[in-house]
């Protein structure tokens, strides 16, 4: 019953996610990945933090549907994943990105579930459990506002999987980079949760993604780029009604 339920709650999430107008996906949380997007493949990734910018490429990107700027805050890489993307027109890119990001949380779920390696008594409780994980509202608001939810989550999941096999290594290093590809502030609680576990493999690995990630931020967007990166995340600049 409750596996059931919880399939229509999706649906009904994907229904009004359907139904969502164009002016609503243009003043949707999406709308600043989608200019970080434009403003990479446009050859600006150097400036891509640069508020005069991303104002310029915000009324382009919505069309003057909307007044005001939310301004991209996002860590650098997030802008080269959403290179493929804004090639597409605002509406397109955003339905893309949706059906993208519910697929992870879906992958994220399963890999979850799986790896909770639960006993034959426990499995339908387990599915009852990723089932409810997926009908939150938090779906609904992923779906509706084009949030970078899923692919956090499916790189989470990864690295649980990796913990439950006893690969912490490579679990320190997911978390790392899931925590670069959005918004790292996000993941202090999981830095200190590394820090306090006290594995020597896990750290290791946490500070070989870092590393990663760092590179290839800069390899991306180079030093004016990371350094508008920390300015915008400390100031959190928004100009949105």
């Amino acid at each position: 019953m409750l596996l059931t339920t919880a399939g229509v709650l999706v649906v009904v999430f994907l229904v009004r996610w359907i139904a969502e107008s164009p002016t609503e996906i243009g003043q949707s949380d999406f709308v600043p990945l989608q200019v970080a997007g434009v403003i990479a493949r446009g050859g600006q990734a150097g400036q891509l933090y640069d508020p005069v910018l991303q104002a310029h490429a915000y009324a382009a990107v919505t069309q003057g549907r909307h007044p005001g700027t939310l301004f991209y805050i996002h860590a650098p890489l997030a802008a080269v994943l959403m290179e493929p993307f804004s090639l597409a027109g605002l509406d397109a890119a955003f339905r893309l990105w949706g059906l993208a990001q519910l697929a992870c949380l879906i992958a994220a779920t399963v890999i979850a579930a799986w790896s909770a390696q639960a006993r034959p008594q426990h499995r339908t409780l387990t599915a009852i459990a990723a089932g409810v994980g997926l009908a939150v509202p938090s779906t609904m608001l992923m779906l509706l506002e084009g949030q970078d939810v899923g692919l956090p989550a499916l790189l989470l999941a990864c690295a649980y999987a990796a913990m439950r096999r006893r690969r912490p290594a490579v679990a320190g290093a997911l978390l790392a980079v899931a925590a670069l590809l959005g918004k790292p502030h996000l993941f202090l609680g999981i830095a200190v949760w590394v820090l306090f576990w006290g594995d020597r493999r896990l750290i290791a690995g946490a500070i070989a993604g870092t590393a990663a990630a760092m590179l290839a931020s800069l390899a991306a967007v180079g030093t004016a780029g990371v350094a508008g990166f920390v300015s915008a995340l400390v100031s959190g600049r928004s100009d949105f009604p």
